[in-house]
């Protein structure tokens, strides 16, 4: 089937957008067309491909609601097609004939039955905890106590072509036969804590283990081999496939919690004990306390190892290759069930979630393959139908806007053959999780459409799929939702102007300081005169695009003056030359009319703290040079700026080099500053005296005189 465009529909959604909202430039898309974005959402009888097509899932019809038990543990199908589940926590063996009737084939002691297991002559091997017993139930159902493991669990069982039955325990990770009289032996004592599952195949005997997670091979003679340690620490379950690849599933038990399992790792130097805490039942199930996955895992008959499959979902509970070939694989905590194409593995689908937690183990039946799947918290039989569900419900995640927005069209791209049908609706709120606050759906519609609910800041959307025939899907890959946020107003956050003599800092260097000081004065590109510089910071909440406006005035004026307009950039340089000295302000204006019509476009302004414009050079004056005491001068001055403190002063003698001094109160820090100094054993005749001072803007002013020593 090939998907349809709809690329016709989508245009003319936005022609309709238009016709209701002008400012398009504006519009913001949410569009979800990926596996992770659907799968975000919340289904109902829908299955979602690795693709992202979104289509009915096959029916799950409930077996049974008579089983009342929290956990259905394990599965299994005698040749008749009668069902025979092992539950949890009432520990009952519950048969399930073809027809749907239900009896309890055997109410035990114990807390839990794990594991169940048929041999060719129709007995029925079940496994236990809290004791660790065998049970051993008769076709006729008589039932006796097989085989005592002495441990606590009992979580896997397997039988061989003698008859003989393999029982993988915990918390020991002891691996027991028992041949069919019930003498039992310890066949290995693994590195684990618990072997969670068996497969006999070929006379060998695979097993996989929590602690280390290692998977072993074991030969008739009980020659050992690792076939693989995994990087998670619990292979959970296996499965081999006609060709003889072994599939294992996985799991990253370190943030697996089984409160009454303990799982950590066991010391080689301690007998092979582990530090359990002799809790003897399971009573609240698998939980997790991380978002880590588990993954899938193909040994091929020679040996080589590829990871083919990492599971969306935290935890790989059971796994059954299905009719066709494919790998079904069931995940907790969220019931979700996956088929895996083993020929290309990329290609997986969520075919259902469950509204149980747990899948916990799955079962084939030998008269017509039906599936089906057991369930923990609550526990529960269902049979996976071999048609599809006439209707399917997605409802999407909630979307954050991050404004109050209004909406435009919502439209998809979908495959929807002859009796097949999407449907959409909408509602809106301003809760981040919706409550009885938000609208109510909206009326639903089967083609593009402007969405109908109240402008908010949170939206979601629901599309149900249908069909009238149980072999045909609708496809849905990709769905669009306009919408237009509330304009914002641009925010200036900092500004800063540089003047003559400066280093050009950051908008938030000086915040329009009057005076340059010392971090502005390294070495560096510094603002020759006659130059000032404005910095400022900027940010639009709708990251529009901005423009500005500036403004000068002089102090003490009423009128703003234009500097510059349509600038983009948040740095503006000018000359100053022509400006009287004094001090100034600069107002920065911001604005959004790059992307809004000037109906909708917001302006914010900014006013810098005063500034100095000083063009002219400090004045020197009454120089004067008055000899005392032979031949011993007095140098006296005045030196004053009409605008800014002066900075720095230096004199020269007789055309030498510039040497510093300081003003009579050894500060310099005012506009007007005196100076007095003298020079002894001058050689006798004319002397010449310059005297130069800078200002804060860097202007300098000299004056010199000419003096006679006698």
């Amino acid at each position: 089937m090939t998907r349809n465009n709809s690329l016709l529909y989508l245009s003319l959604g936005i022609i309709l957008l238009f016709s209701g909202i002008t400012h398009a430039v504006t519009t913001h898309f949410w569009e979800q067309k990926t596996s992770t974005d659907f799968a975000k959402g919340v289904t109902e009888h829908l299955a979602i491909t690795s693709d992202g097509d979104v289509v009915l899932s096959p029916r799950l019809k409930t077996v049974s609601k008579e089983l009342s038990e929290l956990y259905i543990w394990a599965l299994v199908a005698d040749q008749n097609g009668n069902l025979y589940a092992g539950t949890g926590n009432g520990g009952k063996i519950f048969k399930i004939t073809p027809d749907g009737r239900v009896s309890v084939f055997m109410d035990s002691p114990q807390v839990s039955i794990l594991s169940l297991i048929f041999d060719k002559k129709g007995n029925l091997y079940a496994g236990t905890s809290p004791d660790g017993l065998i049970y051993k139930i008769e076709p006729n159902g008589n039932a006796t106590t097989f085989y005592q493991t002495e441990q606590r669990y009992v979580w896997s069982l397997v039988t061989d072509n003698d008859g003989n039955v393999y029982a993988g325990t915990g918390t020991r990770g002891k691996i027991f036969r028992i041949q069919p009289d019930g003498t039992g032996e310890e066949w290995y004592d693994a590195r684990e804590t618990h072997i969670m599952t068996l497969l006999y195949r070929n006379q060998t005997l695979y097993a996989g283990g929590a602690g280390y997670g290692l998977i072993y091979k074991i030969d008739a003679n009980k020659n050992v081999f690792v076939l693989y340690d995994a990087p998670e620490e619990e292979i959970h379950t296996l499965i081999m496939d006609t060709a003889g690849n072994l599939y294992a599933g996985s799991i990253p038990i370190n943030f697996l919690d089984v409160p009454s399992v303990p799982v950590e790792r066991r010391d080689p130097n301690t007998n092979g004990e582990s530090s359990d805490s002799g809790t003897t039942g399971i009573s609240s199930g698998f939980s997790l306390s991380s978002n880590q996955q588990s993954s899938v895992y193909r040994i091929t008959p020679d040996g080589n190892v590829d990871r083919i499959w990492k599971c969306p979902e935290p935890l790989i509970l059971s796994m059954l290759i299905d009719s066709q070939g494919n790998l079904l694989v069931g995940t907790g905590n969220n019931g979700a069930l996956y088929q895996v194409k083993l020929n290309d593995h990329r290609n997986y689908i969520q075919l259902l979630n469950s509204s149980d937690s747990q899948l916990l183990a799955m079962a084939k039946s030998p008269r017509n393959e039906t599936i089906y799947i057991a369930t923990g918290n609550l526990g529960r039989l269902y049979k996976l139908s071999d048609t599809l569900a006439g209707e399917g419900i997605l409802e999407s995640d909630v979307y954050d806007t991050q404004f109050h927005s209004q909406w435009g069209v919502l439209s998809w791209e979908s495959v929807t053959p002859e009796q097949t049908g999407i449907r959409f609706a909408t509602r809106s709120g301003n809760t981040e999780i919706p409550d009885d606050t938000w609208s109510d759906w909206s009326p639903e519609f089967d083609k593009p459409s402007k969405i109908t609910s109240p402008a908010a800041r949170f939206i979601q959307w629901r599309a149900t799929l249908t069909t009238q025939d149980s072999t045909i899907s609708p496809d849905l890959y990709e769905v669009s939702l306009a919408f237009l946020p509330e304009n914002m107003p641009p925010v200036i956050s900092a500004i800063s102007v540089y003047t003559a003599g400066e280093n050009v800092g950051s908008a938030d260097d000086n915040e329009g300081a009057t005076s340059p000081d010392a971090t502005n004065k390294k070495n560096g590109n510094t603002l020759d005169n006659g130059k000032s510089t404005v910095k400022w910071s900027c940010t639009d909440p709708n990251e529009d695009d901005l423009s500005y406006t500036l403004y000068f005035r002089g102090k003490g004026e009423s009128n703003w003056k234009i500097l510059a307009k349509d600038q983009t950039s948040t740095e503006y340089t000018w000359n100053t030359d022509t400006f009287p000295d004094g001090k100034y302000q600069i107002k920065v204006v911001a604005t959004d009319s790059l992307d809004n019509p000037a109906t909708l476009a917001h302006t914010t302004e900014f006013i810098s703290r005063d500034f100095i414009i000083d063009n002219h050079p400090p004045v020197v004056s009454n120089l004067t040079a008055t000899p005392d005491r032979g031949r011993t001068v007095r140098i006296e001055a005045t030196a004053t700026d009409s605008i800014n403190r002066l900075e720095e002063a230096h004199y020269a003698l007789d055309g030498g080099e510039w040497q510093l001094i300081f003003p009579t109160d050894h500060i310099l820090d005012q506009q007007t500053e005196y100076f007095s100094f003298e020079f002894t054993g001058l050689a006798k005749g004319e002397h010449l005296i310059v005297l130069r001072v800078k200002d804060a803007a860097g202007n300098t002013g000299t004056q010199k005189t000419v003096f006679t020593v006698r």
